[in-house]
């Protein structure tokens, strides 16, 4: 990739991420143009595994997904704008009513939310507001 062009490629990031998440984010000056690459390759293929929550709500939800989303009860799973949700993480919506995920949410890779592990009484919903980091391995549990 030629300078100009990758510094091209730099600015737009940079723009996208100041608008959608941090208006006074700025990639460090140390970081080589093969790590910002890869990164924005990872955050396409993201963007794509999350297609199926785009346009949940009437709305283009921006929806970055990681490897292996296991989804339990999707029917009963709504997800806000510009959520990112790591690798192998469980949604599990088996629950009277909904899991709700709220703009700007961060879960974690390997983190479950799970309304209910018991089918003889079931829990009544999780709802995760707006701007929530959910850490790696992290358990959000709701019933019996």
């Amino acid at each position: 990739m030629s300078t100009v062009k990758f510094y091209q490629f730099l600015f737009l990031m940079q723009f996208y991420i100041n608008k959608t998440k941090n208006k006074n984010f700025k990639f460090d000056d140390n970081l080589s143009s093969g790590s910002l690459f890869a990164l924005f390759l990872l955050k396409i293929i993201s963007l794509l595994r999350g297609i199926r929550f785009i346009f949940q709500n009437k709305n283009f939800n921006r929806v970055f997904v990681g490897k292996s989303l296991k989804l339990v009860n999707k029917k009963n799973i709504f997800v806000g704008n510009n959520v990112n949700i790591g690798d192998y993480v469980t949604l599990s919506a088996i629950g009277r009513g909904p899991i709700r995920i709220g703009d700007n949410v961060s879960i974690g890779s390997m983190s479950q939310v799970v309304i209910s592990t018991s089918y003889n009484n079931i829990g009544s919903h999780i709802s995760i507001d707006n701007n929530v980091g959910l850490q790696t391995l992290g358990y959000k549990h709701i019933g019996i």
